[in-house]
Parts: C-alpha cells; sequence; structure tokens
C-alpha cells in the first residue's frame, strides 16, 4: 500500500491530485492487460505443448494419425468427443495420405485447430453454417405444415384463415 502511495504522492505531502491518481491508475490498469496477455500466451504454448504429446504418443514417431484415432487423441487431451460435433472438424483438418490412401489427421493441422478450438473466439465459418441450415430446415418444415394443413396446395399464412370448404 505505500508502494502504491508513493508512486501517486511523488512530493510526499500527504495529498493526491485528480491527475496523479488519474496517471496512476491509467498505469495500474494497463499492467493488469499486460499480466492478461502474456498469461493467455503461457497458457496457448502449455496446451500446444500437452496437444503435441499427446498427439506424438499416438502417432507412433509419424506426422500423422487416421481419423479414426481422433476420438482417442481429444480424449487423451481431456476434452470429450462429439461424434456429431466434430464430424466437421475431422473433414475439415483431415487429407489423404498419398501412401496407403486412407484419411489422416497431420500433426501441424490437428495442433493448429486444437489451439484454435480453445483459445479463439468462437466465431466460426462453421457454426454460421449450422445456423443457415437450421433456419433452411425450419422455413421448409413450416412450408410442409403450411401445404398439409391446406390440404397439399401451398397458399401461405392468408390462405390459413379461410373457411373450410367441406
Amino acid at each position: 500500500m505505500d508502494k502504491q502511495l508513493a508512486a501517486i504522492d511523488k512530493d510526499d505531502q500527504g495529498h493526491i491530485t485528480r491527475n496523479a491518481f488519474v496517471r496512476w491508475y491509467c498505469s495500474l490498469v494497463d499492467q493488469d492487460d499486460d499480466d492478461d496477455g502474456s498469461s493467455q500466451e503461457s497458457e496457448i504454448a502449455e496446451e500446444k505443448e500437452k496437444a503435441e504429446e499427446a498427439f506424438d504418443a499416438l502417432a507412433n514417431e509419424s506426422e500423422h494419425i487416421s481419423v479414426t484415432e481422433f476420438p482417442k487423441l481429444l480424449e487423451s487431451l481431456g476434452s470429450t468427443y462429439c461424434e456429431e460435433e466434430h464430424r466437421r472438424t475431422i473433414k475439415k483438418i483431415s487429407s489423404v495420405d498419398d501412401a496407403s490412401s486412407d484419411k489422416v489427421i497431420t500433426r501441424k493441422a490437428f495442433i493448429g485447430w486444437y489451439i484454435e478450438w480453445l483459445f479463439g473466439d468462437g466465431d466460426s465459418e462453421e457454426e454460421s453454417d449450422d445456423e443457415s441450415t437450421a433456419g433452411a430446415d425450419v422455413a421448409d418444415s413450416s412450408d410442409a405444415a403450411a401445404q398439409e394443413s391446406t390440404g397439399g396446395a401451398a397458399e401461405g399464412w392468408g390462405g390459413m384463415f379461410k373457411k373450410s370448404e367441406e
């Protein structure tokens, strides 16, 4: 506390001016921002190292693994594998091995995806594709419901309130 007061009251007069306080506070906030940045960088480095070790353990001195080993790799890192969620991920990061013609995931592709998955902002093309597809599915189902309720003729919402001719 005395150290902080000395930083604000440099003349040691026992008074803190508004400008001195603002300067001190801005400096304090800037230091906190710097700490958060380096903290995240160290977390990223730590997770990258864990991912590399886990990948290398499965790869048996190879630069790739089979796509069938992806669930095991993800679970070895403490994450839960979900086939539905990770199906697109596998398609995105896998490639065909020239030698065996099998689908494989390279070390570089996996590490890049894994770090982005953990520390990325969450905005990805996959999510926007899912949302647009979901929106289309909703529209298709409402069109089908309208056709059923009108006896197969697609008239839209206006025809919904017409008097039945039966």
